[in-house]
C-alpha cells in the first residue's frame, strides 16, 4: 500500500512532531504544544501527505477523511471528549454529560 520511502517520511514526521511535544514540555510552555507541533511541519509535508492519501485507495481515503472529521469534532468541542456525544445526542437521552462524564 505505502512505498518504504513514504513509511520513512511518515515515521520521520511522526518523530519531529513528538519530539516538538517534548521539547515544549521540557520549555515549561504546556499550553503552546499544538503550536510546536505545527512549527516543525513544512508546507512540503503536507504537500507530501496529500500526495500519499490520493495514491491510497478509496476506501481509505474514505475512512481518513470521516476520521479526520470526526476528531475536528472532539478538537473544537463540538463532541464530548470523554463520551463522545454532542450536546443535542446528550439532550435527546436525558444524559448530563457534565455531571456523568
Amino acid at each position: 500500500m505505502l512505498t518504504d520511502i513514504q513509511v520513512e517520511f511518515l515515521r520521520g514526521l511522526r518523530d519531529r512532531r513528538v519530539q516538538a511535544f517534548i521539547d515544549c514540555g521540557e520549555a515549561l510552555d504546556h499550553s503552546n504544544f499544538k503550536q510546536w507541533e505545527a512549527e516543525v511541519t513544512t508546507p512540503h509535508d503536507v504537500e507530501y501527505m496529500n500526495y500519499i492519501l490520493k495514491t491510497l485507495p478509496q476506501e481509505v481515503r474514505m475512512f481518513v477523511e470521516l476520521r479526520t472529521d470526526l476528531w475536528s469534532e472532539f478538537r473544537t468541542g463540538i463532541r464530548c471528549s470523554v463520551c463522545g456525544k454532542t450536546e443535542k445526542q446528550n439532550k435527546d437521552e436525558n444524559y448530563d454529560c457534565i455531571k456523568n462524564c
